[in-house]
């Protein structure tokens, strides 16, 4: 039995750390492409990207091997993520957050906030809006750290095609981490996209 357990713990940890792999080649493949057609247009705004990736990725891999981290950790990634899509898409990005002041100390699934961050701009920015607005908002209910966060789109426009590739994989994540299927809520109302995570508070 616990040479089972073993092996079970084994798999789980093997199969996590695939879908987290998955996340960060697909932003990587985006900034390098953005990259390229800075370098001949804006070459400081490139070079300001390239160190601003550079900090983003040594984050990613100097974690690779923890599976929590720090809610404020996480955060300032974000901040480093948005920063390298605000040099690609300029004033058509907004970003607000709004977190608790109990809440950056907490403990959540690393890597766990950038493909939100990324899925929002990417069906934000798609169509003919003038630009997206992304809120984050942070707090405690019920002993669960409550993440949502939040974007405008065009409702008239139909959605890019995608793999879904980013919310599935957080769902499949929360589910091996904490066994539930339920810790992930996506609506649409109103032209606005938003989705919720609850994370059991250990």
């Amino acid at each position: 039995i616990e040479h089972e357990a073993t092996l079970n713990n084994m798999l789980k940890e093997s199969q996590l750390q695939v879908l987290r792999t998955q996340i960060n080649p697909h932003f990587l493949f985006n900034s390098l492409n953005s990259l390229n057609s800075l370098i001949a247009s804006k070459p400081d705004k490139a070079g300001e990207m390239l160190i601003e990736l550079s900090d983003y990725m040594r984050y990613s891999i100097n974690s690779i091997n923890e599976q929590f981290t720090p809610l404020q950790s996480e955060l300032n990634q974000i901040e480093r993520y948005v920063s390298i899509e605000k040099i690609r898409f300029g004033k058509r990005l907004s970003f607000d957050i709004d977190v608790c002041e109990k809440c950056p100390q907490i403990q959540v699934p690393a890597m766990i906030l950038q493909p939100l961050v990324e899925n929002a701009i990417k069906h934000g920015l798609y169509g003919d809006l003038e630009g997206v607005k992304i809120i984050l908002k942070i707090n405690i209910q019920n002993q669960f750290l409550l993440i949502n966060i939040s974007n405008n789109f065009n409702s008239e426009q139909t959605s890019p095609k995608g793999t879904g590739l980013g919310l599935r994989n957080i769902q499949d994540r929360l589910l091996k981490l904490f066994g539930s299927k339920d810790l992930i809520h996506i609506t649409k109302e109103n032209s606005i996209f938003n989705v919720q995570i609850r994370i059991p508070i250990k």
